[in-house]
């Protein structure tokens, strides 16, 4: 590690960063890594990144912050330490891409029955919107149907 790392520790965990990088990131996202600490101690998404991970095996951690905010943190592991690398705060997309990763954690934890209830139901559900919206036009040209009949029962007479 270089002289320019900074080091902390917060509720047990251990974190390291480069100081140029955090002031940059600070700059750029608005967002100091010191307060995306929270993020490792709450429910977050944790995903493997399989694109950056040539020289070591990164990560990414999404959550809320604890001011509420919904924040990802870019690290890898080194020993016992947690390197942050970038964070920034989530746009409204990624951040109900991160609630249905929650979600998701959750239900697996949840018992196998109950798990595949859930996922039954999930994907059945955009079948009844179609379903819905099907009989909902096929109503809709009955009515025009009957419209169109009463009016030429009206011109036979």
């Amino acid at each position: 590690m270089s002289k320019q790392d900074v080091r902390w520790e917060y509720q047990g965990f251990k974190f390291v960063a480069n100081q140029s990088k955090m002031s940059m990131n600070l700059v750029r996202h608005n967002l100091d890594f010191r307060d995306t600490s929270h993020l490792f101690v709450s429910s977050a998404v944790h995903k493997f990144d399989a694109k950056h991970s040539q020289t070591e095996h990164r990560f990414s951690a999404s959550g809320y912050l604890k001011d509420g905010r919904p924040a990802m943190v870019g690290y890898a592991r080194r020993g016992q330490e947690i390197r942050l690398f970038t964070a920034r705060y989530l746009d409204r997309q990624q951040e109900r891409q991160m609630i249905a990763g929650l979600r998701a954690d959750r239900i697996a934890q949840q018992e196998p029955a109950r798990n595949l209830e859930r996922l039954q139901r999930s994907k059945q559900k955009p079948k009844q919107k179609e379903r819905n919206r099907d009989i909902k036009e096929r109503n809709t040209w009955k009515r025009r149907d009957n419209v169109k009949g009463d009016k030429n029962k009206d011109l036979d007479r």
